[in-house]
């Protein structure tokens, strides 16, 4: 039975690591798959933090990706664990399996994406009625807000990433409009264009607990403070050593990125200055950038970028 679960877990999780299957049982329109987490310890998402003080267990139910016509739950066991930082409000937190869950999600990351694929690509109702063939159950908009998605047009020093954030609708009698990309967006999208680097622009200021995710990395100003470069896993890969102190960060019109106190002062700079139309990139090759004309002047990255 081992052997059967540990090939189920292959089968189902191939890409998802510190996961168990414990159960699968295979109804006539739904697959339910009990799972948990094997892991010892988590990070808090506020501070970074590890903790191996796990204090009770619950469970959530995720929808997935169907199988062989079959809709798919995903019922996870998941731990809340205790915070021991004392710089940060939040006592206690439940662990985030990256590249399965996210934060108060009902669906897995895998199930997300094959919904903006095909929302992106059908939209509205034809979007809905083609996922419920596949069944994937869905609404009438199938591109959520929060669905961060990514279109790149082309720049002499290369490639510049807009994000677009499906945040605000208008709904009529028997319609729902939302603001759209541009047409010549649009044919870069149908061209297969993409580009899902963050681009931060001039005058951005990031304060406690912002975030800036590339996929892979992410540039987070944390609670406690500190600007740090971190994994898809929550790992550090790199901090400016202002934890305690700074108060935001900001990219600066000149080009220059800097965490400030409480009076406005600078702790930690990029020295990069006195360059007006610098790019700041959070790139998912796995690294943090400032280009002046294409060409890199401040990089932080993780080992193997």
């Amino acid at each position: 039975m081992e052997e059967v679960m540990l090939r189920l877990q292959e089968l189902l999780f191939p890409a998802i690591a510190d996961v168990a299957v414990l159960s699968v049982d295979v109804g006539i329109e739904t697959v339910r798959v009990d799972a948990q987490c094997t892991t010892a310890d988590a990070a808090c998402p506020g501070c970074g933090a590890w903790s191996t003080r796990g204090r009770s267990t619950y469970l959530r139910f995720l929808a997935d990706v169907p199988s062989a016509g079959r809709s798919v739950v995903l019922r996870l066991r998941v731990r809340r664990f205790r915070c021991g930082s004392t710089k940060y409000p939040r006592r206690t937190f439940v662990e985030q399996i990256p590249g399965l869950t996210r934060r108060y999600g009902r669906r897995t990351e895998r199930l997300r994406s094959t919904l903006a694929a095909v929302g992106l690509a059908l939209a509205g109702r034809a979007g809905a009625g083609s996922a419920a063939v596949l069944g994937m159950s869905t609404s009438d908009t199938v591109i959520r807000p929060a669905s961060p998605v990514c279109f790149a047009s082309a720049a002499p020093s290369g490639s510049r990433a807009t994000t677009l954030d499906f945040q605000n609708f208008v709904r009529t009698e028997g319609a729902l409009y939302a603001f759209t990309p541009s047409i010549p967006t649009l044919r870069a999208l149908a061209e297969g264009s993409l580009d899902n680097a963050i681009e931060v622009h001039p005058g951005t200021v990031l304060r406690p607990a912002d975030s800036l995710d590339a996929g892979s990395v992410r540039l987070r100003f944390d609670a406690a403070g500190g600007l740090t470069l971190q994994a898809q896993d929550g790992q550090t890969l790199w901090g400016a050593r202002t934890a305690g102190s700074g108060v935001d960060a900001l990219f600066a019109a000149n080009g220059e990125l800097s965490v400030r106190d409480a009076a406005g002062k600078p702790l930690w700079s990029s020295r990069t200055g006195g360059a007006p139309g610098a790019r700041l990139l959070v790139r998912p090759s796995g690294d943090a950038v400032i280009l002046r004309n294409g060409r890199p002047v401040w990089r932080v990255s993780g080992p193997s970028s």
